[in-house]
């Protein structure tokens, strides 16, 4: 019996044992579970997430479990915190224009690609071109270029918090995107404009808040841009087709000095020959393609022939006369420009070198662009093309628009006062069509301004234009200034001229712009003509 209550006591005490052990290996597999295998279980889910989607690196994760998994957990964390950092700097440097802070080109056309997905969604593109952007680099240096573009991706951010209404729609600004798209070329996708008044209210919007003055150091800017207007899905269904279609308008606006214009597809045609004229025009200027006509200016009060402007023509071999209109544009664009006026400076001076011997005594006038005016050898150019020709240096007129002289209108005085110093003359072209202050006009070391044909051909029967030609011929005697009139079509505006004490005048009533040898001949019989009248 004793035998039998040992072997019950020892069944119980292994039963026991065996419970016990059983028990404290389940609280040890659990402990192990939630100790080591949970932890683990995360971080390798957490690691293998990562590689999927940068989301993960968001959040941390809790350590838990032993010392060596609370470090590693604090590991991952600190990790994942510099990936983050890591992945910013990474979208910065992708997705943002490091000069100017606005988005970049590829985050521009990530946003295009969106937005042309929609069909139903109508969009704006808008393509900006800075004008006469790259005179200001060369000029004045890309530290400067640096601050304007800066400058202007600032107006440009300003303009798009400020956008007006579009019609009826309520203008989500937020959903807007305005962009540096590369050099000096700026974008900007408004949402929700469809109709063609509003996108170009929209782009004039953007044009008054890019153009205006822009103080930079000592240096005083006028901004200036060209815009490209494209509407989605009118003028386009893809990005690359919007791009293109923004960008013919834009050249179309830069070309016709309109500020804006919209796509029409008669530009396409137009872009075609902008191409073939654009790889030509250096050809031509080589090959003798170009020739000029020359326009004779009178003394109003005697008739006497007191000068000539050059004017440059091509006669292109496939596609016959190219207006200059046509070319003069291309040429400012692809920097051909400087190369077309010393062609046309060293052929207008031989011309008068050559009529002067003939017993003309008097000078030619040649057109610069405002290109030409920030060229750092430009003086030196004309004194070898004077020289050249034996012609003192009073032979020679530069005209200059008045809007080529207000683009930097501080730099603009500093250059023609030293080709006034050297005794070349000096002439504001198209006067009264651009914002020429009087404080400038007063300080400019101009010997003659030509009031423009757009205010002197109606004046007989425009009370508005006869009252802005009386102002401008007082202001200008009273300046010292020499004035001529632009666009005399009829005896009786030369009439009205003399009356107002105009002091020269130029239009088809005198003659037509005509070549060399004609105008020699011309010459012969207007002076037979008045020594008989005489």
């Amino acid at each position: 019996q004793l035998h039998a209550r040992l072997s019950d006591a020892r069944r119980l005490i292994m039963i026991v044992a065996a419970t016990i052990t059983l028990a404290v290996i389940f609280v040890a597999l659990v402990i192990f579970r939630n100790t080591t295998i949970k932890p683990l279980r995360a971080l390798t889910q957490r690691l293998r997430y990562v590689g999927q989607s940068r989301e993960t690196l968001l959040g941390t994760i809790e350590p838990r479990g032993t010392a060596e998994l609370c470090e590693l957990a604090t590991d991952f964390n600190r990790m994942a915190a510099e990936l983050t950092d890591l992945y910013a700097t990474m979208e910065q440097m992708a997705f943002v224009d490091s000069l100017t802070g606005l988005p970049n080109r590829n985050r521009f056309h990530e946003h295009l690609t969106i937005l042309a997905q929609s069909p139903d969604k109508p969009f704006v593109l808008l393509l900006m071109d800075m004008d006469r952007f790259k005179a200001v680099n060369d000029t004045l240096g890309h530290h400067v270029g640096d601050e304007l573009l800066r400058e202007v991706g600032a107006r440009l951010t300003r303009a798009q918090s400020t956008l007006p209404p579009s019609g009826s729609l309520s203008l989500n600004r937020e959903r807007c995107l305005v962009a540096r798209i590369g050099g000096d070329e700026f974008a900007a996708l408004i949402p929700d404009i469809s109709n063609i008044q509003n996108a170009e209210q929209t782009a004039q919007h953007f044009l008054d808040a890019v153009s205006g003055p822009c103080i930079l150091g000592s240096h005083r800017l006028m901004l200036g841009t060209s815009i490209g207007i494209a509407v989605y899905p009118e003028h386009g269904h893809d990005r690359n087709t919007l791009m293109r279609h923004a960008d013919l308008a834009m050249y179309f606006a830069k070309a016709s000095r309109r500020g804006s214009a919209v796509y029409d597809a008669s530009l396409d045609e137009g872009s075609l020959l902008h191409l073939t004229l654009e790889s030509d025009l250096i050809r031509a200027i080589e090959q003798d393609e170009l020739f000029l006509e020359y326009q004779p200016k009178i003394d109003v009060g005697t008739g006497d022939i007191v000068g000539t402007e050059a004017l440059v023509r091509w006669m292109h071999p496939q596609h016959g006369f190219v207006g200059p209109q046509e070319f003069i544009p291309i040429a400012e664009k692809t920097d051909i420009v400087q190369r077309l006026t010393e062609w046309v400076l060293f052929r207008a001076l031989r011309d008068c070198a050559e009529w002067q011997r003939e017993g003309h005594a008097f000078g030619v006038a040649v057109n610069l662009s405002p290109i030409n005016l920030h060229h750092p050898y430009m003086l030196k150019v004309i004194n070898e093309a004077l020289n050249e020709n034996n012609l003192a240096p009073a032979s020679l007129t530069l005209e200059l628009t008045e809007s080529a002289v207000m683009a930097d209108p501080e730099y603009a005085i500093q250059v023609l006062g030293a080709l006034a110093d050297n005794h070349i003359g000096i002439s504001i072209d198209d006067f009264g069509t651009g914002h020429c202050s009087l404080s400038y006009i007063k300080k400019l070391p101009a010997t003659e301004i030509k009031i423009d044909r757009s205010f002197v051909g109606d004046m007989n029967n425009d009370s508005n234009d006869l009252v802005i030609v009386r102002s401008t011929i007082g202001l200008a005697h009273n300046m010292g200034l020499t004035v001529v009139a632009e666009g005399v079509e009829d005896a009786a505006t030369l009439t009205e001229l003399a009356r107002l004490s105009c002091d020269r005048a130029q239009g088809y009533h005198i003659a037509r712009p005509m070549p060399f040898q004609a105008l020699i001949e011309w010459l012969d019989d207007w002076h037979a003509e008045h020594r008989q009248s005489g």
